[in-house]
């Protein structure tokens, strides 16, 4: 069970980490909602950064996950190639943040276990999205 916390009616910040053919719908989705603010994106291609940089004028770029730092973001949102959604997933939740992560969760149920499990003892609230289902 999560701790009960006052209410905090700031936005809250978005980390992004993939703009590829999904992360770039998904970016696009975040940058209109008024509750929330992406406040660095996360992409190794040239290509994706850039349509990032137009999306999201006002989130730094980064090329790896590695150089984002800690306490940028409240939140990420992992929409990477499935084969990735693991290791970010555990990254952000060991950085302490809440993260929502594109289907497939993981390409194993081992996988996806420890994802359950990480995410269980930093107390985040961890997400799998759904195609048009959240």
């Amino acid at each position: 069970m999560l701790p009960i916390r006052p209410i905090d009616h700031r936005p809250i910040r978005i980390a992004q980490v993939g703009c590829g053919s999904w992360g770039r719908n998904i970016l696009r989705n975040l940058v209109s909602l008024k509750n929330a603010e992406v406040v660095a994106v996360v992409d190794p291609s040239p290509k994706a950064q850039e349509l990032a940089r137009a999306m999201a004028p006002h989130a730094p770029v980064f090329q790896s996950l590695d150089l984002l730092p800690v306490g940028m973001a409240d939140a990420a949102v992992i929409a990477t190639p499935g084969s990735f959604h693991t290791r970010h997933t555990l990254q952000c939740l060991s950085a302490g943040l809440h993260v929502f992560v594109e289907k497939p969760l993981a390409m194993r149920v081992s996988d996806a276990q420890s994802m359950l499990n990480a995410t269980r003892m930093s107390q985040k609230i961890g997400f799998v999205g759904h195609l048009l289902r959240y």
